[in-house]
């Protein structure tokens, strides 16, 4: 289904990623299933399978499909309007994602004297729902804050802060202070061409229309290029190219580094969470 960010060019290189990196297939949870592009690939090979979103309508929606639920042929522009001051429901959903210009929620009717949006989306969410209609399946509206995995296991965030994306000292400081800056990006297909032939990406690949939405953490820097980790490599960044196609950056800081109580940087990580504890 169209969706704002959504993965579908990419879907099938995560999952092959996802997978190979994951043998142990009793369980998986997607907390930000979306679209479902990434889903439909991963979850087919795994005995249960989750997937939650904190968007009330869109939860509804795949619930809704698990239980026998048929989407429209077609949504007209009266009825989309309607539907966007409406209830929360199934019908809803379908409407403002997969009606809308983009793929984002009621951003817009999406018209086309040849192309057929509504029955696009709809092809996409029955092949989705047959995908993993064999599986163990469960939908839930949630946060990922929500998700509470089995005690000992996944790791934990001890804090975090936002970093200005435009200020790359801030960047580079944040990168080298807790070794890795978490990021949020746009995604453009001359980038993943570059990624798919191993060259850089430039302000040349990123300054093209955006296909999607990318969360990387930058994990190094020179004085040429950004290093992010992406499908399952490290891709540079050129500096010019940071400033066109990045949206958001986090300066986070992981339980292992709380546990240890060193950053081997110099650091003072208690007072730092002491100031932590007093802004809140």
């Amino acid at each position: 289904m169209k969706y704002l960010g959504g993965k579908f060019r990419i879907a099938r290189e995560l999952s092959k990623v996802i997978l190979a990196t994951t043998p142990e297939r009793s369980l998986y949870w997607e907390p930000f299933i979306g679209g479902g592009n990434v889903f439909e690939h991963v979850a087919p090979h795994f005995r249960k399978i989750t997937g939650s979103d904190a968007h009330h309508d869109l939860m509804l929606m795949w619930q809704a499909l698990r239980d026998g639920w048929v989407p429209p042929d077609s949504i007209n522009e009266q009825e989309y309007m309607e539907l966007k001051h409406s209830e929360p429901s199934a019908r809803r959903a379908f409407a403002g994602f997969g009606c809308s210009f983009g793929g984002k929620w009621f951003a817009g009717y999406a018209r086309g004297n040849s192309r057929d949006y509504a029955g696009e989306s709809k092809r996409a969410l029955v092949r989705q729902n047959a995908a993993w209609s064999s599986s163990d399946i469960d939908f839930r509206c949630m946060s990922y804050t929500e998700f509470d995995p089995a005690p000992g296991t996944g790791h934990t965030v001890g804090a975090y802060v936002p970093v200005s994306v435009t200020s790359l000292s801030h960047i580079r400081f944040a990168t080298w202070a807790y070794d890795f800056c978490y990021t949020g990006c746009v995604v453009t297909a001359a980038m993943m061409s570059a990624f798919s032939a191993g060259q850089p990406w430039t302000l040349e690949e990123v300054q093209g229309t955006p296909v999607g939405g990318h969360c990387v953490p930058l994990v190094g820097y020179d004085a040429t290029y950004l290093y992010c980790v992406t499908w399952g490599a490290i891709q540079p960044i050129a500096w010019s190219a940071w400033d066109v196609m990045a949206s958001e950056a986090w300066a986070v800081m992981t339980g292992e580094l709380v546990t240890a109580g060193d950053d081997g940087h110099g650091l003072n990580l208690a007072a730092l969470q002491a100031d932590l504890a007093r802004l809140n």
